[in-house]
């Protein structure tokens, strides 16, 4: 197998990856592991400023495998049926699990769960707590001297899925 590698993958200076679990997806495929994956979209888990807490579903494309266990963080495993519950599609967690994470936190990343299966790669899914991101100006012009087109951007605690 190879990747081919302009500097979105590895960080050259510090010898790692980038999204480290993207690491570890791509060394079981390469060893001809099956990984389970989480469905497009359905890495980061947002709790939106202001609205109610439900429980959010992650799915998950198992292909084959099954799931081990679901933790937080710090490694410590959730409760099934108290915190979390999982299907054959995808594993949700609990609008109190979720909640439970929020107290006094700022927005921004509130937390990070793993989810473990039998084989292959565990999947680090991150825990968002955002308002709406601003944006200072209504319009912007295209310099005519250069390509770039800086756009100042409040994110609230959200991130930038894809900028390219």
């Amino acid at each position: 197998m190879f990747l081919w590698d302009t500097g979105s993958f590895v960080d050259r200076a510090a010898g790692a990856w980038v999204d480290p679990t993207f690491g570890q997806v791509f060394k079981y495929a390469h060893m001809n592991v099956t990984n389970t994956l989480a469905e497009p979209g359905d890495a980061t888990v947002w709790i939106h400023q202001g609205d109610l807490i439900v429980d959010k579903t992650i799915g998950l494309r198992f292909s084959g495998n099954t799931l081990a266990g679901v933790y937080n963080g710090a490694g410590q495993a959730l409760s099934s049926g108290t915190q979390y519950t999982a299907s054959s599609t995808g594993v949700t967690l609990k609008a109190s699990y979720l909640s439970s994470l929020l107290s006094g936190k700022p927005l921004g990343s509130i937390g990070t769960i793993v989810i473990k299966s039998n084989q292959g790669a565990d999947l680090n899914i991150d825990i968002r707590y955002y308002k709406t991101p601003t944006v200072t100006t209504a319009s912007y012009q295209s310099p005519s001297t250069d390509y770039d087109l800086s756009i100042p951007v409040t994110l609230n605690g959200a991130k930038l899925a894809t900028a390219k």
